[in-house]
């Protein structure tokens, strides 16, 4: 005997999050509960995934753009920030220029000039 089983989804009310949203509040979801669970190992001034032990700490506007996943905002000072010289900047915009569309949803541009005057700016910071 043969059953036909038919799904159907249901109507989305107005406003509702679609497709390509859900996985970028996933990933804040993901970030945030990373940010939380590092708190509660290592205590909240190291929890914080993008200051780096030793770096300088980075403005928090942009850092309260990071947390909010507001990625293209912060992405844009810590270009601005990286190259004017700061370690720490040079280091999160090349983090996020690597791994954009699967940690962020969204790619990050940037020459290969610049991607390499950020890596010697935070090499250079990082070296004892």
């Amino acid at each position: 005997m043969f059953v036909s089983v038919m799904h159907r989804s249901a109507p989305r009310a107005s406003g509702t999050l679609t497709g390509l949203r859900q996985p970028r509040l996933r990933t804040c979801r993901l970030l945030a509960a990373a940010v939380c669970a590092g708190a509660c190992l290592v205590g909240p001034a190291a929890a914080d995934p993008i200051v780096a032990a030793g770096a300088s700490a980075l403005p928090e506007s942009v850092l309260s753009d990071y947390e909010r996943c507001h990625w293209a905002e912060a992405y844009a000072a810590l270009r601005r920030l990286a190259d004017q010289g700061h370690a720490e900047a040079a280091r999160v915009a090349l983090q996020m220029r690597r791994y954009g569309p699967a940690l962020y949803g969204q790619a990050f541009e940037a020459s290969p000039d610049e991607a390499q005057r950020w890596l010697r700016t935070a090499v250079a910071a990082a070296t004892p």
